[in-house]
């Protein structure tokens, strides 16, 4: 659920029968206003995953609530998933005062806005709508983040703390980290078996990076998990 958008899967030996399960779903969920069916999974770099509304009424963009923040969403052109709230407010809590952080792939800003709320956060991102989004959440939430819209290769700062939060390409961008790096904490994402998270690690290692901490984010698919590396340059 992403505010009042209940956002579901349905087997395809029910798709004759999607708009029954959706009404049958605000029926008994009131503060639910919209069902959406999920047509496929998150796709290019802007993490666009593709939905058709099946019941209620028929809009993609919703407000939802996190970590003291408020978050305009549109569910149909970005990416945004509140099974990661917790992991989120870990890294928040993490943050200092003081601190240059860096998100990388900021989406709507979820990392982003809250942790502006502390210290200034530079923000990036190559979807417009996301960013165009998160320009309004900074503003709404009055956070202390400057965003951007780029391809985070071009980012041309510093930073105490950057967040990596692009699970299945991370690590095609560990140069990038590297370079932006003041001595910095970085919160990798991965999305992958064990055996993949420790391939990794080993990569983070070949960069200079020294673990930290691991931490499991959830289950994915089976054997499949997030993972999220905390580690140092």
């Amino acid at each position: 659920v992403i505010g009042d958008i209940a956002i579901v899967e349905i087997p395809k030996e029910l798709e004759n029968k999607e708009k029954i399960i959706g009404e049958a779903i605000l029926e008994h969920n009131k503060h639910i206003k919209v069902v959406a069916k999920k047509l496929g999974k998150t796709q290019g770099v802007e993490r666009i995953r593709p939905v058709k509304i099946i019941a209620g009424e028929n809009r993609t963009k919703t407000i939802h609530k996190e970590n003291g923040c408020k978050f305009i969403v549109d569910i149909a052109k970005v990416f945004f998933t509140p099974r990661l709230s917790t992991e989120r407010l870990r890294v928040i809590r993490q943050v200092k005062p003081g601190e240059e952080v860096l998100d990388m792939f900021a989406g709507v800003g979820p990392y982003a806005v809250p942790i502006g709320k502390k210290t200034h956060v530079h923000a990036v991102d190559i979807n417009k709508y996301a960013y165009d989004l998160l320009k309004h959440n900074i503003a709404i939430n009055k956070s202390n983040v400057t965003p951007y819209l780029m391809d985070v290769r071009k980012v041309d700062v510093k930073a105490d703390r950057i967040i990596m939060n692009l699970p299945h390409e991370s690590h095609l961008f560990l140069d990038v980290a590297k370079r932006v790096s003041k001595d910095a904490i970085v919160h990798f994402y991965i999305i992958g078996t064990q055996d993949e998270l420790n391939k990794k690690k080993e990569l983070i290692k070949r960069y200079g990076g020294s673990i930290i901490n691991v931490v499991k984010c959830g289950e994915y698919a089976p054997r499949v998990s997030r993972w999220a590396i905390d580690f140092s340059f």
